[in-house]
């Protein structure tokens, strides 16, 4: 018979397997109880060390887009399915990375960590750049000669507009346009990117430049109260 100092470290079974439940050191006792021909043994004892295992782990990334935090990055363990949880070490959760292919480490954390250590690996996360849209709601689009108007196109992103336009009657500074010449034009409004964001698809508006119309003015004022001979003669005028 075979006894254990702490079932919950190791224990004998009926075969005279050492079963290894946690690491830990653990005293197995043996002994024979003796029967009607002979007496019992002395009990011999063995002190056991059993240490936790390295679990075999491989580590797999999903890609993510800028603007989502790290933490959204699908973690999956692809060798070992030993049960645990995998999660990133360097890079908090609620961080924003920008557009790129990042290495980052990852710790699996095994749910027996009775029998098992945490392993580390690295895996490479990949970051695309996002999708940007401009929305132009223009109220606007009839201005005069000389008149400045604000151009009220915005990218999603908020990064800066570049205008094109098929006409030169019109002049822009930023987001500022001004008319210089009577006609029609047709602006373009595009965002190229950068780092983090992809090209937008351009928006057109259409807008029509008026001739400033000139204020007819009297030859000769009219008095509030004229006599009929002013009347005749502005008449005849």
């Amino acid at each position: 018979t075979y006894t254990s100092s702490d079932s919950s470290i190791a224990w004998v079974d009926s075969l005279g397997h050492v079963q290894i439940a946690c690491a830990g050191s653990v005293d197995l006792t043996a002994m024979q109880m003796g029967d009607y021909k002979y007496a019992p043994t002395s009990a011999i004892t063995k002190s056991v060390t059993f240490t936790k295992a390295n679990p075999t782990v491989a580590v797999s990334a999903g890609e993510i887009t800028y603007g989502q935090p790290a933490g959204e990055v699908v973690l999956t363990e692809i060798t070992g399915n030993l049960p645990g949880t995998v999660a990133l070490v360097d890079v908090a959760p609620d961080s924003v990375l920008d557009a790129g292919v990042y290495d980052l480490k990852v710790r699996f954390t095994p749910e027996d960590i009775c029998a098992y250590n945490t392993v580390e690996r690295m895996v490479t996360v990949v970051v695309n750049k996002a999708t940007q849209t401009i929305v132009w709601a223009q109220e606007q689009t009839t201005l005069k000669v000389d008149e400045t108007i604000e151009l009220t196109a915005a990218a999603s992103s908020g990064l800066p507009l570049t205008y094109a336009f098929t006409n030169c009657n019109i002049t822009i500074d930023g987001n500022q346009m001004t008319g210089s010449e009577a006609g029609d034009v047709l602006i373009i409004a595009f965002q190229p990117g950068n780092e983090n964001y992809l090209p937008t698809v351009v928006v057109m508006q259409a807008f029509l430049v008026e001739d400033v119309t000139p204020v007819p003015t009297a030859e000769r004022q009219v008095a509030a109260s004229p006599s009929l001979d002013e009347l005749n003669e502005f008449g005849q005028k």
